[in-house]
């Protein structure tokens, strides 16, 4: 019961992180703020740019935490549920930024797309090396 009750809590979450990267999507751009993000860099890249890689990277790991079946976890049948799940979360990162090609006063940008994959990409990397760290026997002295 406990089991149910916190991925329902993990689904929850996960469908209000869609719906706030929705929103961020959507609404006018060009606050003072926002503005002053594209004159700061870290390592030579905007940070805007790395914001859409941040605001991108938790996807998979939410997907993974509430909607796959652990049970799974070194099945055959896994490494195609998760390539499912990592080309929607691909499909969802190019989509959005997509999206803002019909909306009057957004405009798309090649490198916003870019930290929006990478942020996929990089969540994806993490959840791997973390489920492959936990899924390894250990080895006893």
């Amino acid at each position: 019961m406990e089991r149910i009750f916190h991925k329902k809590v993990i689904r929850g979450i996960f469908w209000s992180y869609m719906a706030i990267l929705l929103v961020l999507t959507i609404i006018p751009p060009q606050t003072d703020q926002t503005r002053s993000l594209s004159h700061h860099y870290l390592l030579m890249i905007r940070w805007d740019y790395l914001l859409h890689a941040i605001a991108y990277l938790p996807w998979p790991i939410l997907v993974h935490f509430s909607y796959r079946n652990p049970s799974k976890a070194v099945s055959r049948g896994c490494k195609q549920e998760g390539l499912k799940w990592f080309a929607l979360a691909l499909l969802i990162a190019v989509g959005f930024e997509f999206l803002q090609l019909v909306i009057p006063y957004r405009t798309f940008n090649i490198n916003d797309l870019t930290g929006n994959v990478g942020g996929v990409l990089t969540g994806s990397l993490l959840l791997l090396i973390v489920t492959r760290s936990h899924s390894r026997p250990s080895v006893s002295s």
